[in-house]
C-alpha cells in the first residue's frame, strides 16, 4: 500500500508539472502603473530582479 501511495505521489508530480508548453509572456516595455491598469483585474505574476 505504502509503494502505491509513492507512486501516486510521483506520477501526480511528473504529471503535474509539465506547464511547460503554456509560458506566461513576459512584457518588458511598460510600467508597473500600465500593466496594473491594463490587467482588467486578472491575476498579474511579477519578477522584481534584486541584487543582495
Amino acid at each position: 500500500m505504502k509503494n502505491l501511495l509513492i507512486i501516486c505521489y510521483a506520477l501526480l508530480l511528473f504529471l503535474g508539472c509539465s506547464s511547460v508548453s503554456n509560458p506566461y509572456p513576459w512584457i518588458k516595455n511598460q510600467t508597473l502603473d500600465q500593466i496594473l491598469k491594463d490587467s482588467k483585474d486578472k491575476l498579474i505574476l511579477i519578477d522584481f530582479e534584486t541584487e543582495w
